[in-house]
């Protein structure tokens, strides 16, 4: 096993030494080989995980180019020490934040040609001199934003007249606010930066159990409208209507009614702090009772 180990690749992707020259390089937070038994079976393989302490790390940056560039450089040292293919791949997230450990195994190789080329394109990119920029939804993900003096110049600049201009700076706005938004994530996860970072909330959402008593409170027992129910899942807006549909008038049989069909819930947001209140992903109709 290695913890926190440097690995490092030549252009055709072979192991090579770690240093600065190196084509592609990076550094593992664990990487292991690892094996899969069965009664009939034994399969070889090697394991990367990567530590993570964000909400947001969830499983959809198993996919990320990070994870996709540690399994490349896993998948080099494998062959460099054993000559020959492993039978899997397996990237995995441990998020310390949420206590959830997300991996995805790859047991067909062939598709670390795809990462490969995602790679070379990243670095063919970073390479290219000069670099043209073309602010707007381009700026969109693009790890130099911070840095562009074009896209600085919408950001700041007098506002502008034409549309198309205004276009533009919506767009790199936009842009900007996303990268600020991935660090700021980062940074804030033990505690708010300038009033900036994660805020809980009670809330509520809709019980497990919501179809079921909706019938039961509408005087239904046709078993093709629970079905229908349960595949639409209401949400805290429309069982706030029924309850209202139910008790029109009497507000305290509409918020007993609401009680029954939700339950309460801590909900995480990111973003500004008391100046920046948020509202329930399900908002309170404004319709009178």
């Amino acid at each position: 096993m290695a913890i926190e180990y440097g690995a490092a690749v030549d252009a055709k992707w072979n192991a090579t030494e770690y240093r600065g020259n190196a084509y592609y390089r990076g550094i593992f937070d664990v990487c292991f080989e690892s094996t899969e038994e069965g009664e009939d079976f034994e399969v070889h393989g090697i394991t990367v995980c990567d530590a993570k302490t964000s909400w947001r790390d969830r499983d959809a940056k198993l996919e990320s180019v990070q994870l996709h560039g540690q399994g490349l450089l896993a998948l080099a040292l494998y062959r460099q020490r054993h000559g020959a293919d492993p039978g899997f791949i397996r990237r995995q997230i441990a998020n310390f934040r949420t206590g959830v450990l997300h991996e995805d195994t790859t047991y067909d190789l062939s598709i670390v040609d795809f990462w490969r080329e995602e790679l070379d394109l990243a670095i063919a990119q970073a390479e290219t001199r000069p670099r043209i920029a073309s602010p707007g939804t381009n700026c969109w993900g693009c790890p130099y934003l911070a840095h562009c003096d074009d896209a600085k110049r919408y950001l700041w600049g007098g506002f502008p007249a034409d549309p198309k201009e205004i276009a533009i700076r919506y767009a790199v706005a936009k842009s900007t606010v996303a990268e600020c938004e991935k660090y700021l994530r980062e940074a804030t996860t033990e505690r708010p930066i300038n009033g900036i970072g994660y805020y809980s909330k009670d809330g509520v959402e809709p019980h497990e159990a919501a179809p079921e008593r909706i019938m039961a409170a509408w005087g239904v027992t046709d078993e093709r409208v629970l079905g229908l129910l349960k595949a639409m899942k209401p949400g805290v807006t429309a069982i706030r209507s029924v309850a209202r549909t139910l008790h029109r008038g009497q507000k305290k049989r509409q918020d007993a009614l609401v009680e029954t069909l939700t339950r309460g819930v801590v909900k995480v947001r990111f973003g500004m702090g008391v100046s920046d209140d948020y509202e329930d992903e399900e908002k309170e109709s404004s319709e009178s009772c």
